[in-house]
């Protein structure tokens, strides 16, 4: 393990320096955390987290209403109960989402209304079911009322709420900026069941409609089945394309990515003017373990690590992983 195999190379008290000034021959370097990238993962879900909360913030707040579909637990043919996993599986496969959507917006046009622009968020119940929330525009603010809801959607309960101020508006969207789930209950709500920890992949967590863009009407994610939304983002991501969620969530943070740090004056530095940083890629060394060698973080940086020269080149010898991608080779 890191904290055993380094341990002669860095010693807290010897070799990192959390003091302001100068020594000779030290190091600084940035250390960053390489996440999973999963939008389930509970380490990671900040950054998703935000991209909800800033499609929804774009909704007018006056004319929005949240609608919440539950699923029940029964067969509506057979009458037996429904597993959560079987569940979500039928909802892709037949496109329950996608159908409720269609079909609100043409029996709002047959009443002379419209339906706008919205976002989706998938949640979870404890026993593994999903439940979704769907905040939506209406052209004129009334509410679509649990009638045209309920005829529509005939899987299981159906609930519409209103805003009652453009504050309460926020505290809710705010909420799900920071949790990544609506308030009610327990952050259950945003973690992935026992049954899909094994899946590699697949479950979208939310999406929108109806936007425009660049003159186009877009949405995203109401074709369940793709990989997460990071993921095709990133292709350095590729590492986790094999692993199950579980797998997935266990390694976030078991690999960190370093930068050396250079500055303009003195290494030892705390300026918020630190200098400039040469990526030297990911290392085998788990986030946590630096943050029990130093306790310096700086804005806009992260968290500075200050070692010698020799300690360095043993650790990036040692830890540091595709070396041959040297960024100050020649």
């Amino acid at each position: 393990m890191f904290q055993e195999s380094v341990s002669s190379f860095l010693d807290k008290k010897a070799c990192v320096s959390n003091q302001k000034g100068y020594k000779e021959g030290l190091v600084d370097m940035v250390v960053r955390k390489v996440g999973c990238g999963s939008v389930w993962c509970s380490v990671c879900k900040k950054r998703v987290a935000y991209r909800m909360h800033r499609e929804l913030e774009q909704l007018d707040w006056e004319r929005a209403r949240h609608i919440v579909l539950s699923y029940k637990r029964v067969d509506g043919e057979g009458g037996e109960r429904l597993s959560g996993e079987l569940n979500y599986e039928r909802s892709v496969k037949e496109k329950h989402l996608n159908a409720f959507i269609r079909d609100l917006r043409r029996e709002m046009e047959r009443e002379g209304r419209v339906l706008g622009r919205g976002v989706w968020v998938r949640e979870w119940h404890p026993d593994g079911y999903q439940h979704f929330h769907v905040i939506v525009e209406t052209d004129n603010g009334d509410m679509i009322g649990n009638r045209l809801i309920s005829k529509v959607w005939r899987r299981g309960f159906t609930d519409e709420r209103y805003f009652k101020s453009k504050q309460h508006f926020q505290r809710v969207i705010g909420y799900v900026g920071k949790n990544g789930y609506f308030a009610g209950e327990k952050g259950h709500q945003g973690e992935l069941p026992e049954w899909a920890l094994s899946r590699k992949g697949g479950i979208r967590r939310y999406g929108y409609f109806g936007k425009e863009k660049d003159g186009k009407v877009k949405s995203y994610g109401l074709e369940d089945g793709s990989d997460d939304h990071e993921t095709e983002k990133k292709p350095k991501m590729d590492r986790f394309k094999d692993m199950t969620y579980k797998q997935r969530h266990d390694a976030c943070g078991s690999l960190s990515r370093v930068f050396l740090l250079v500055h303009q004056g003195k290494a030892g530095n705390d300026t918020d003017d630190a200098g400039d940083m040469v990526d030297m890629g990911e290392w085998d060394i788990p986030y946590n373990q630096w943050k029990e060698y130093s306790d310096r973080y700086q804005p806009r940086y992260g968290l500075i690590v200050s070692i010698t020269n020799m300690e360095y080149i043993a650790l990036a010898d040692r830890y540091r992983l595709n070396p041959e991608s040297d960024n100050l080779a020649g």
